[in-house]
């Protein structure tokens, strides 16, 4: 009961009217942070001893794990990216320091359950005439921290809480109302923190300069 709606997460994306972009710094993404929200999870893979010849003795993959990420972090930690080098920092050129981004607060609720349990017991046949199945909201918070070439915390910005809400419907719905509430919060979010950052960035600049 979903819909087939088309959707590009790298549309509209923010901008920024900075006079000049900030000094060349290092992109940091805490994933760990937004994985309470978005899903991440690590899974093991187990160890082989292997003989060559019988001369030596490897261990291949022995102990280590491989870490798998849910496509809205993955689409998240990208739009980050794509935001801080189109509008924010200078790609090229000598590092002056680094930015991090971390989720500060965030939840996901599926709600209008109600919808859900007369879907049920109608058998489903408002939802072929357009009545949703329900909706999922999701909440987030974001920060950016500016650190300068010591680790030293020189700037700290931290958006406003921002909400968006799919639907889970036929025809007009989306095929992941989850996925896309999370991304457009986060759009937002960034959105808020580019315009923070024009109003400081004099001051930025010069602390990143230092």
């Amino acid at each position: 009961m979903v819909g087939c709606r088309s959707y590009n997460a790298f549309d509209h994306l923010p901008n920024a009217n900075l006079q000049k972009k900030l000094p060349t710094i290092d992109l940091e993404f805490d994933s760990e942070s937004f994985a309470t929200l978005t899903g991440f999870s690590t899974n093991t893979i187990s160890g082989t001893t292997y003989s060559l010849s019988g001369i030596s003795t490897l261990g291949i993959f022995a102990g280590q794990s491989k870490s798998y990420t849910s496509k809205s972090l993955n689409d998240i930690k990208s739009i980050y990216n794509q935001n801080m080098y189109k509008n924010i920092v200078s790609k090229y050129g000598t590092k002056k320091g680094k930015v991090v981004c971390r989720l500060v607060t965030g939840n996901e609720k599926l709600s209008d359950l109600g919808m859900t349990v007369l879907s049920g017991v109608t058998l489903f046949i408002p939802n072929l005439l357009g009545l949703p199945i329900a909706s999922c909201t999701t909440e987030m918070v974001v920060e950016l921290n500016f650190y300068n070439l010591k680790n030293e915390l020189i700037a700290s910005y931290q958006s406003d809480n921002y909400r968006v809400k799919k639907w889970y419907a036929l025809y007009w719905g989306h095929s992941d109302p989850s996925g896309i509430s999370k991304t457009e919060a986060f759009k937002l979010c960034i959105a808020d923190l580019n315009k923070q950052i024009e109003n400081h960035y004099y001051i930025l600049n010069e602390l990143l300069d230092e």
